[in-house]
């Protein structure tokens, strides 16, 4: 048992020999052992709270997204709706439009022989003439939008057939060179 007891004490001896010969050598590497595990709890650490924070960043714009591409869905519908509404004004403007473009004039009957011809048009017309298909007319003059004139048709009073359509013929003010017309029936004859 000496041997034991005598060996341990040759050990700690070596031992504190030892330290006593590197213990500068072992403690700079104890402490640099140390420091470099802190260090790494430390980065660790902070890597976690900067992860969690780009995490959070990512949610913010993941939300931001979502939020802006709902945004650009409502403003695409909008626009749809609103393409759709122009569209639908395009359409009703056209129609206008054409309704428009047609004339509108009036052949009637006043008192016997005296015919009346109503300018219902959004324009003045110059030069307005009844044209008949045998070759007459009646020159009624300048008639504005709204207004009417008066002429004896007198070929009705005549056992001739004057049922054709008649042709009234006008000039706009801007331009007197190119004549317009349109074809009307004539209206029923009632002698008064």
């Amino acid at each position: 048992m000496d041997f034991i007891v005598h060996w341990i004490l040759l050990r700690i001896v070596f031992m504190t020999d030892w330290f006593s010969q590197h213990g500068i050598e072992f403690a700079a590497f104890v402490l640099t052992l140390v420091v470099t595990v802190v260090g790494w709890v430390v980065e660790h650490k902070s890597s976690k709270e900067r992860n969690k924070d780009r995490e959070e960043d990512i949610k913010l714009l993941r939300e931001q997204l979502e939020a802006s591409n709902a945004t650009v869905s409502t403003l695409r519908d909008q626009v749809r709706a609103l393409e759709s509404q122009a569209d639908a004004l395009q359409r009703q403007a056209t129609i206008q439009e054409d309704e428009a473009s047609v004339p509108e004039w009036e052949l009637r009957q006043v008192q016997n022989l005296r015919h009346s011809v109503a300018n219902n048009n959004p324009f003045d017309a110059k030069d307005v003439r009844v044209e008949l298909s045998n070759g007459n007319e009646y020159e009624l003059g300048d008639i504005s939008r709204g207004s009417e004139s008066s002429f004896l048709f007198l070929e009705r009073g005549l056992e001739v057939s004057t049922n054709d359509d008649v042709r009234i013929t006008w000039a706009l003010p801007d331009d007197l060179s190119h004549r317009f017309f349109v074809m009307k029936p004539a209206p029923p004859y009632h002698r008064s």
